[in-house]
């Protein structure tokens, strides 16, 4: 014959296990979409250029130096920033590297960063380098000067005495084109100094070669506010509300940061026929593979796409190397969901984010047929997911058992047994209620057209 308090702890045992294979039907939908480029290898093969980025506009991500066998980071560059063209520039003996990250395609002041190092070991030292003289521009840019002037320092090459050049070039919409190549040397204690300064000719035919292909309609869709103000395929974009156009990803940008406002377009058809015309973004919905639904803002206008991807870096110490990053990126997903769990609880994600059984057991099907990757990715965010529940303070959960021990920690005794047992019928209310919440979720989801 059983006791009674051997009862008790059985029930309390199935409970507690009911309510965790409960949550186990409890997933926030978290998008966890982000690349990893290894790329610009040092000549001796030891370093390279490692950039995390999202794969969502704004793209921002983080660069550094690494090192190859290990992947571990030697050298951070840019933490959380929005990076277009990314290089490393490697001397020929390895000893030094000039890295060149271009944030101008991102946004409407521009940013070019040059920066040089010296290796040291398997660390790195920056090297300061010396004020650099400006280009000379043409003379008509003194009575046009109202445009906006665009600066750009780049490395070109390191010569065989070790020296390294330096393309200092402006442009501006007005007058054109001046630019400089700039030769540095360094003495043995890695100072820099000016070696050479040799002016560019630019002609006209040059400048326009610099246009950014990007700036022209490859297609217009049907319908869209952009076809109904007159944009068609082969037009110019030239500017947004007055203000110039540098890059495609900058008109992005703008639309992204004001969805709802009215905005005024300016774009040059072929033949160099101006037009000028207001728009507003249109609102649309879509039920994605995941049966969520989604809004986009649509202008309209699309860009020729052409995209190329960097050689791949064999990389040693495999084993090693993907602990690391499985680590690294495990951290990454458990602050997400962390994340997500309290936006919840603050009321800022809506509860219609919570899936169910349904929902769940769709989205595994979705991500079999993307690939074991994927598959095996959100097996993984499952798992994280029911673990951060689990932690939750809700009695028969772990969380509510550690928040019981918080409580006798303070107040040096036990919850009583009755507190304790309607705590626990409590927190199995509140458990049912979230899933009968996740299920009515799941039945709108699939009950929804699309």
């Amino acid at each position: 014959m059983n006791k009674p308090g051997a009862m008790k702890i059985a029930q309390t045992r199935n409970m507690k296990a009911f309510s965790v294979a409960s949550l186990a039907s409890l997933c926030l939908a978290v998008a966890l979409n982000a690349s990893e480029v290894i790329t610009c290898k040092s000549p001796d093969g030891k370093f390279a250029l490692r950039h995390v980025h999202a794969e969502q506009q704004p793209y921002a991500g983080d660069t550094a130096i690494i090192e190859v066998a290990t992947g571990k980071t030697v050298q951070p560059l840019d933490s959380n920033w929005e990076i277009g063209e990314l290089k490393l520039l490697w001397s020929r003996d390895s000893q030094r590297v000039s890295y060149f990250a271009d944030n101008t395609h991102f946004t409407d002041a521009g940013g070019c960063s040059t920066r040089v190092f010296f290796r040291n070991g398997s660390a790195f030292n920056e090297i300061k380098l010396p004020e650099l003289p400006s280009p000379q521009p043409p003379s008509k840019a003194a009575t046009e000067s109202d445009k906006k002037t665009n600066r750009r320092v780049e490395p070109m090459d390191w010569l065989k005495t070790g020296d390294l050049v330096l393309e200092n070039q402006m442009l501006n919409d007005a007058w054109g084109r001046a630019a400089s190549k700039i030769t540095i040397g360094f003495d043995q204690e890695n100072r820099a100094a000016i070696r050479n300064v040799e002016q560019e000719k630019m002609s006209i035919v040059d400048y326009f070669l610099l246009l950014p292909a990007d700036l022209f309609v490859y297609a217009v869709k049907p319908g869209s506010p952009a076809d109904r103000i007159g944009v068609r395929r082969g037009d110019q974009l030239v500017a947004l509300d007055g203000q110039p156009l540098l890059h495609w990803d900058t008109l992005a940008r703008r639309l992204e940061d004001d969805r709802e406002r009215t905005f005024e377009l300016t774009w040059l058809s072929p033949g160099g026929i101006k037009h000028q015309a207001t728009f507003q973004q249109a609102r649309l919905s879509r039920i994605d593979a995941y049966r969520q639904e989604e809004h986009q803002w649509v202008f309209g206008a699309l860009p020729i796409q052409a995209y190329k991807r960097a050689p791949d870096v064999p990389v040693k110490n495999r084993f090693l190397y993907a602990l690391g990053h499985s680590l690294s990126h495990t951290a990454e997903i458990i602050q997400t969901v962390g994340q997500g769990l309290v936006e919840l609880l603050r009321g800022r994600v809506p509860l219609s984010a919570l899936a169910g059984p349904l929902t769940i057991g769709h989205a595994v099907g979705v991500a079999a047929e993307q690939g074991w990757s994927t598959y095996v990715l959100l097996l993984a965010l499952l798992s994280i997911n029911i673990a951060l529940l689990n932690l939750l303070p809700i009695p028969i959960l772990d969380g509510g058992l550690l928040m019981f021990f918080t409580i006798e920690l303070a107040k040096g005794r036990p919850p009583s047994a009755r507190a304790r047992r309607i705590a626990s019928y409590v927190g199995l209310v509140v458990v049912l209620l979230l899933m009968a919440l996740a299920l009515k979720n799941d039945v709108v989801r699939f009950l929804r057209p699309g």
